[in-house]
């Protein structure tokens, strides 16, 4: 611990900095709504033309979606007037790829294939007589008989074709059936999009107009906005300045009662800060500002028994020391370091200390301490400092 150095009160004088930079932010705000004043006259003085402008596309826009709107009934009803030909159409193409016109197709070309097949069969026969060859001989018999099967199977492949010939006809006639009055139709749908989109470009370009208008009222209540932010700045930078005065102030102030306290005279200041106890003149405030900390034991998890806090504490060094320039408030203090805290403890991330924990750690080791102190002097109770009764008493005389 070093000695005890010297605690100045919040010095007034040097608000009126912060009060020149304050007004100087005020008058800013104020030239900052004088501008958005001249900008919101300059756009509402343009916004009948804009209205006059947005109007009559909307007019011609309208008077274009009737135009196709008419266009669209049109191609519809001549679309209509080919339905009673796309049905017939339709059904002479499912009739050609039925069962009964592909047998009648295919016994046509089988009937086709044999009568080739017996005529061939006469030319053979009278060739064989007008060489002299019998006609009954095996070899002619054999002949025959393979003329007769190539005839079958020739009969089978021709009406096996003609099936295919058939259907592939019949899914062709359909697919035409299938597109006839598509065009008028897509026309008429062509034409009901071009309308639909020009009713929503009318109605676009009014919805323009207005937001037109109401980005001038943005511009102005910017202008406003503005000058309400130099005014709370002025007004902040005060606050603000005040409360790091009065913090510097109860922290040094603390710094010195805790360089002169001993053990118990510590150990009753730390308890009483965590209680409430006025710290500095501060009553559980810093900068002026009352800080809370979410602790309601029904928002907490996970919770077991902390131990060797005491220990841990032992092990992190209190020095005093400085910021460096440009960090924090550059100012004095003294504490361990979020390094050998993170070591001893296992939490923070060695660059920062989060308040919370190091509460639980003080509040820890206080309690492990009062403990040790309250067996100390239930053994002797001489040792107690004001409290002669052997009673084993613990910390800030509550019972143990």
């Amino acid at each position: 611990m070093s000695k005890n150095n010297s605690a100045s009160p919040p010095n007034p004088l040097i608000a009126e900095g912060v009060a020149a930079t304050g007004a100087a932010a005020q008058q800013n705000g104020a030239n900052w709504l004088n501008a958005a004043q001249a900008q919101y006259n300059t756009s509402q003085a343009n916004m009948p033309a804009i209205n006059a402008a947005a109007t009559g596309n909307a007019t011609s826009d309208a008077a274009a979606q009737t135009n196709a709107n008419t266009n669209a009934a049109t191609e519809q009803g001549q679309a209509n007037s080919t339905i009673p030909t796309e049905n017939s159409f339709i059904n002479a193409a499912n009739n050609w790829g039925g069962a009964a016109n592909q047998a009648k197709v295919a016994n046509a070309a089988g009937a086709n294939v044999q009568e080739q097949a017996a005529s061939q069969q006469q030319q053979t026969n009278a060739a064989l007589t007008a060489e002299g060859a019998n006609p009954n001989s095996g070899a002619a018999i054999a002949a025959n008989r393979a003329a007769a099967e190539q005839t079958a199977l020739g009969t089978a492949g021709a009406m096996n074709n003609a099936d295919n010939t058939v259907q592939t006809q019949a899914l062709g006639l359909e697919a035409q059936a299938v597109g006839m009055g598509n065009t008028n139709a897509g026309l008429a749908n062509q034409d009901t999009g071009v309308g639909i989109a020009a009713g929503n470009a009318g109605e676009g370009a009014l919805t323009a107009a207005n937001a037109a208008g109401n980005s001038n009222f943005g511009v102005l209540n910017s202008g406003y906005a503005g000058q309400a932010q130099g005014d709370a700045t002025m007004m902040n930078g005060l606050q603000q300045l005040y409360g790091d005065q009065t913090q510097a102030y109860n922290t040094q102030t603390q710094q010195n009662n805790a360089n002169t306290a001993g053990i118990f005279g510590g150990l009753g200041s730390i308890a009483g800060g965590l209680w409430g106890t006025n710290l500095g003149g501060t009553n559980g405030t810093v900068g002026g500002s009352v800080i809370n900390y979410l602790s309601d034991k029904t928002k907490k998890e996970q919770k077991s028994k902390a131990r060797g806090t005491l220990e841990a504490l032992r092990k992190m060094p209190i020095d005093n020391w400085k910021y460096k320039k440009g960090v924090a408030d550059e100012g004095h203090h003294i504490g361990t370091y979020a390094q050998d805290f993170k070591k001893a403890t296992g939490k923070g991330d060695g660059k920062s200390i989060n308040i919370m924990d190091a509460m639980g750690v003080t509040m820890g080791a206080v309690k492990e301490l009062a403990d040790k102190v309250d067996k100390i002097g239930s053994k002797n109770p001489s040792i107690r400092p004001g409290k002669p009764n052997p009673r084993p008493q613990g910390v800030m005389g509550l019972a143990a």
